[in-house]
């Protein structure tokens, strides 16, 4: 018969006690190591709030890939319509499409950037970024923000001090 003193059973009660507070804290870090860090999510978006007709603009979608991911494409969108197409495995790489109001200097858009050029009135709206990767998992993250283009047509609403 195996006889177990007080000083013994302390031991063993402290011992499980961190064996298991290991073992959930190994459990947590692998867990949540998988939420952010090994995953495609895009980490800088900028649309500009405003600009006035005739400037140029510039938007951006920055992204970082999952371990052992590959780009699939970068698109990007105005009022739901897609005017330009990154894919690195194509050729040419990028694609544009034509939608009202957009235009784009394509020599100076990149996977990351597009160029918006001499904007209109009719190139305000709602612009959206989507990122795909590849297979297998085909992950996709999107971001989407309001760009409104200040014209003189406009001027009249200011107010005179």
């Amino acid at each position: 018969m195996v006889t177990i003193n007080r000083r013994n059973f302390y031991f063993f009660l402290l011992f499980f006690k961190f064996s298991v507070f290991f073992f959930f804290f190994f459990f947590f870090v692998v867990f949540f190591s998988f939420l952010g860090v090994n995953c495609l999510q895009i980490t800088d978006f900028s649309v500009p709030l405003a600009a006035k007709v005739g400037e140029d603009r510039q938007l951006s979608c920055q992204y970082q890939l999952g371990s052992n991911e590959t780009l699939y494409f970068l698109r990007w969108y105005k009022d739901g319509n897609e005017f330009f197409r990154y894919m690195p495995k194509e050729t040419p790489a990028q694609r544009v499409y034509n939608v009202s109001g957009v235009r784009i200097k394509t020599l100076s858009s990149t996977s990351t950037n597009v160029v918006l050029t001499k904007v209109e009135a009719s190139t305000s709206g709602l612009y959206r970024c989507e990122v795909s990767a590849e297979a297998p998992g085909f992950e996709t993250a999107d971001r989407e923000a309001h760009f409104n283009v200040i014209g003189k047509s406009l001027a009249f609403m200011q107010t005179r001090v």
